[in-house]
């Protein structure tokens, strides 16, 4: 299977919500581009192992309107939310069976998503 990879940067160029498919295993990382080599990488969430199930055309990584909150969606299904303001992360391995359950406060601020 080929390598997925998509990737989506917050106005202020601060950090990015950074989808990885390398063949074996899906990652989705928050990452901070401006920082120095090997402290790119902030937090990860393991998202997939073994054969992708879906294409580059399936995933979609996406800020919410605040641009507190950065989302993966796979095949249209939320999968992995990373909570900028808490610290906190939301994902496991991803079933396209079982919904990403979120907290109300984060589920709030997710409505406004573009």
């Amino acid at each position: 299977m080929d390598e997925i990879f998509d990737s989506a940067v917050r106005t202020a160029g601060d950090l990015a919500g950074v989808f990885e498919f390398d063949g074996e295993t899906s990652y989705f990382y928050l990452y901070q581009p401006e920082a120095e080599e090997g402290k790119r990488v902030v937090d990860t969430i393991k998202v997939g192992v073994g054969d992708a199930f879906y294409s580059q055309a399936d995933i979609k990584v996406f800020w919410s309107s605040d641009e507190s909150l950065v989302c993966l969606q796979i095949t249209g299904k939320l999968a992995a939310v990373f909570d900028c303001i808490d610290g906190k992360k939301y994902g496991d391995i991803f079933s396209p069976t079982t919904d990403l359950m979120l907290p109300p406060s984060v589920a709030d601020r997710l409505s406004g998503a573009s």
